[in-house]
Formats: structure tokens, C-alpha cells, sequence
């Protein structure tokens, strides 16, 4: 039954069918916790996965600062220069990583996304803005579908973020030709 119909039959059977009625009241109740706790925890796995980002980008920027501080010290010495050259190429494949994964990108992806569903979560508990019906069939259904759509968004930011990443043949073609033009 859609939601628009759902809710008229509420309407036709209240104060008639109070057996059916108590039912059906529960049962769309019931729908409405699980939806809120789906998206509890979506926001949940998110702030797991925000903590994951942020951890990686801060070791992976302390190991860059440290390892870029530290060549002209090995320079220096003139036993640890070709230590110095591991260094640099440990430093130089950091900030490639660094560059490649985006964890910047991604943690505030999901940063923004988990206010989106904490608002959107906020608004349909209290029936606030389009979700003033309490416990409403097409309150729900809107709900499920806004919920739905900022994951979409979301899953499609996260994925257009890993499209701008550049293909490694294209950077470095094998065959260039000759300088000389044969």
C-alpha cells in the first residue's frame, strides 16, 4: 500500500476500527524506527570511516614533514647522503599517496553528509518542515527517500573523487617516440 493511501486508510478507520487502527499504527511505527536506526547507522559507519581518514591523512602528513625535515641533516653528513636519497624516495612516494587517496576529500565528504542526515533525522522526529504529519506514511516515505538520495549523492561525490585521479599510463606513456623525430 503507498503512503498516501496508507495514510486515508488511517483517516477512514479512526475512531471506527480501533483494533485495526492500533495496528496499523504500530506497524508504520515500527517502520519508523527501523528507518531512523538505518540511518543512525549509516551515520555511525561514517563516523567510523571519518575517523579512518583523518588518522591516515595526519600519519601520512607527519611522515612527509618528518622525512622532508630530515634530508638536508642526512645531506649533511657526507656517510648518510645515499640514506638521504632513500629518504627523499620515501618522502616523494608519501606525498604521492597522499595526493592519490584524498583523504581530505572523503572526510569532509562525509563530514557534510552526516549533517545532511542528522538534520534530515532531526526534522522527522520533531515533524518539522515536510514531516509536520506525526507518524505518517508519506512523512516516512519522504524521509526514506531523502535519507536515500544524500547516500546517492554522497556514493556519487566519493566516486567522482576517485575518476579525477589520473591513469598512470597516461602520465607516463612507454613509448615517446624519438626526440629526433624517427
Amino acid at each position: 500500500m503507498g503512503a498516501a493511501r496508507f495514510d486515508q486508510v488511517m483517516k477512514d478507520i479512526k475512531g471506527k476500527d480501533d483494533e485495526r487502527y492500533n495496528f496499523l499504527y504500530e506497524e508504520l511505527k515500527k517502520l519508523t524506527e527501523e528507518a531512523l536506526e538505518t540511518n543512525q547507522k549509516r551515520t555511525r559507519s561514517n563516523e567510523k570511516q571519518i575517523k579512518r581518514y583523518k588518522i591516515l591523512n595526519y600519519v601520512l602528513q607527519g611522515s612527509i614533514l618528518i622525512a622532508t625535515a630530515s634530508i638536508p641533516v642526512l645531506v649533511f653528513f657526507e656517510t648518510l647522503r645515499p640514506v638521504s636519497v632513500i629518504v627523499g624516495s620515501i618522502d616523494t612516494v608519501l606525498v604521492g599517496l597522499v595526493n592519490i587517496s584524498r583523504f581530505k576529500e572523503h572526510r569532509f565528504n562525509l563530514e557534510q553528509t552526516n549533517q545532511r542526515l542528522l538534520q534530515e533525522h532531526n526534522s522527522y522526529k520533531t515533524f518539522r518542515g515536510d514531516y509536520d504529519i506525526p507518524f505518517g506514511g508519506e512523512a516516512l516515505e519522504l524521509f526514506e527517500k531523502r535519507t536515500e538520495q544524500i547516500n546517492n549523492e554522497c556514493l556519487t561525490y566519493h566516486l567522482n573523487i576517485e575518476k579525477s585521479i589520473p591513469d598512470p599510463a597516461t602520465l607516463f606513456p612507454t613509448n615517446r617516440g624519438s626526440p629526433y623525430g624517427t
